[in-house]
């Protein structure tokens, strides 16, 4: 039985590829975090525990949902021949993972408020609008997946390929600014990554209470803005082409 499910595993190429790549991964990304440790983060006034507080609450909210529904595909595509609406069926999967998400939220930022003293100093209205942008880009990512494992009957690749280079390059754990001491000018492809946008403004609101009257803080959420109108487009774009890939494979509904 092992060695079945080894052949199966070992016979999905991108999915043995994204198993090493995020043990190598993992290992860089504490690497430079040792290296960080401890020091003042400037960019958004605050301390480095409260930066990577902040980072890894949120991270343990968005990276989840962005992986989509955890319906299985063939079970997906029957849902799918019934005539329900994409949309439906997206919002609908990520909806007990929304509120799962948002009630374990609750005792990690009191252990953050009350055991490392995070010094939270929050905008409410810039908050609002992160989460707004937050939740648009996790359900377009989860789109994306939907799209690529109805055809794949696996997992993502390009989703987990995206959480994967996330680990390093979009400011988890350290200000994405760290990673210019390794090769310069590369934090500004960090902006590629959804993940980067999503950090960034929750940082923003919370730990620095930026107001979007600040011009600078106007422009970020500006630019996520039309980040998230590409993703949208991208995420339908992709999640089409799924559908039309299965129906013209003969997949779709085991057939």
């Amino acid at each position: 039985m092992g060695r079945k499910d080894f052949t199966v595993w070992e016979s999905y190429r991108s999915q043995v590829l994204v198993a090493l790549l995020s043990i190598a991964f993992g290992l860089f990304s504490w690497a430079i975090l040792g290296n960080y440790s401890n020091q003042p983060v400037p960019e958004y006034n605050t301390n480095f525990i409260s930066f990577l507080v902040v980072g890894v609450i949120a991270s343990g909210f968005v990276i989840p949902l962005s992986q989509g529904t955890r319906i299985n595909p063939w079970t997906f595509e029957t849902v799918l021949m019934a005539g329900m609406r994409k949309s439906v069926i997206v919002l609908g999967s990520l909806f007990w993972q929304t509120i799962f998400a948002a009630i374990t939220l609750i005792p990690q930022i009191l252990i953050a408020i009350f055991l490392f003293k995070v010094a939270f100093v929050v905008n409410p209205v810039s908050l609002i609008l992160a989460v707004l942008i937050t939740m648009t880009l996790v359900v377009s990512l989860a789109m994306m997946d939907m799209g690529i494992r109805i055809v794949t009957k696996q997992s993502d690749p390009i989703i987990w390929g995206v959480i994967l280079v996330s680990g390093i390059g979009s400011g988890m754990l350290y200000p994405i600014q760290e990673l210019d001491k390794y090769v310069p000018g590369i934090s500004n492809f960090s902006w590629a990554l959804p993940f980067t946008w999503i950090y960034h403004l929750i940082r923003v609101s919370v730990l620095e209470g930026g107001s979007i009257l600040d011009p600078s803080v106007a422009l970020s959420f500006a630019g996520a803005a039309l980040y998230c109108l590409a993703v949208i487009a991208i995420s339908y774009y992709v999640m089409s082409w799924g559908l039309r890939r299965a129906k013209k494979d003969g997949t779709l509904g085991w057939y």
